[in-house]
């Protein structure tokens, strides 16, 4: 191996190590992508070059689970030397285990596929196709939550079919640099929300002797609901006071029915993902109801996705357009008006 696969060899390792220092909560991005790399080819020395090479290719790939990489594609690599000019082509299927799903992500590869070995000489060509196994090692780089970079060092190891020796092994070596585009974007992980603290312990004082009643009259008191949910996620943060006092209203109040329930998202995501995740939304609200007695018949929901927004947001920061975004992620109950007597 000459000194420029010592050199890729090393980068990769240099970088698989820094991952665990650089580790940071990402989730694996499940849409399909594709990957564009080159770098240098070493070829073996019984093709008659001992001269380092080039090659270049082109992969599709999807993430299977937090672990799992599937990708297929080709490749084409070449090496000169004075007499001898060497190509191979190459197409396959490959899996790839990663070791963490980090911004650094270290994996090895192994892959199996056909390969086209061509040498020319001076005086007559040969070629032949034959099969081949691969092994690698590399380090991914997330740059954005649809574009990547990625490092890796491959040997691959060809079965030619000669007819006096039979099968005959071959061996080439890859250091390759390659980016990476997403088709979707990396759906982000809620947020785990801190539990909220106890209420305070009210401090009970006997209460004064009560005044003669006065005249009884009459006040409208206005009940909603907002800001309940985290990024991405349709359960009802607890404990939901505001629930608990519409609940308590509508039992009081059996006359009051057609209670319109809508949920909302933020902006971010797919907008008929958004329209489903606000109907959830809208449907946990309504079955907090439920759960507190309410009669489901007495409620309807609706969600309306990304539409009527509270707030508008520009940060380019990702962490920073989710929390801005936050007031746009709600249900609102459709205000409930109800007579209360006031002594």
């Amino acid at each position: 191996m000459n000194n420029r696969f010592r050199f890729a060899t090393g980068l990769v390792l240099v970088a698989g190590a820094f991952a665990g220092v650089q580790a940071q909560e990402l989730k694996y991005n499940p849409s399909v992508y594709v990957i564009g790399e080159g770098g240098f080819f070493n070829p073996d020395n019984r093709f008659g070059t001992r001269s380092t090479g080039f090659d270049a290719g082109l992969q599709f790939g999807k993430a299977l689970n937090q672990y799992f990489d599937v990708r297929v594609g080709g490749s084409y690599a070449r090496a000169d030397s004075e007499n001898v000019r060497y190509q191979q082509a190459q197409a396959g299927i490959e899996g790839l285990l990663f070791l963490t799903r980090d911004r650094f992500r270290p994996f090895v590869s192994v892959g199996v596929g056909a390969e086209n070995d061509r040498r020319n000489l001076p005086n007559r060509q040969n070629s032949r196709t034959s099969p081949y196994a691969a092994a690698g090692i590399g380090v991914q780089y997330v740059i954005s939550d649809q574009w990547g970079a990625e490092i890796e060092y491959k040997k691959v190891f060809g079965f030619q079919r000669s007819d006096v020796y039979g099968f005959r092994r071959n061996e080439n070596n890859y250091a390759n640099v390659g980016l990476t585009y997403y088709f979707d974007k990396t759906p982000t992980a809620p947020r785990a929300e801190a539990p909220l603290p106890p209420p305070p312990v009210a401090q009970v004082t006997p209460p004064p002797p009560p005044p003669a009643p006065p005249a009884p009259r009459f006040e409208k008191v206005t009940l909603s609901a907002s800001k309940m949910f985290s990024f991405d996620s349709a359960v009802i943060r607890q404990p939901a006071p505001r629930l608990d006092e519409i609940a308590d209203a509508l039992r009081a109040n059996p006359s009051v029915s057609n209670v319109r329930i809508t949920g909302y998202t933020d902006r971010i995501g797919k907008p008929a993902y958004n329209v489903k995740l606000s109907q959830r939304r809208a449907d946990a609200v309504k079955a907090y109801l439920v759960s507190k007695g309410i009669d489901g018949s007495r409620l309807t929901t609706s969600g309306k996705g990304e539409a009527d927004p509270v707030v508008q947001c520009s940060e380019k920061n990702h962490k920073a357009l989710i929390q801005c975004l936050e007031p746009n992620r709600r249900v609102e109950v459709e205000d409930v008006t109800i007579e209360k007597r006031v002594q």
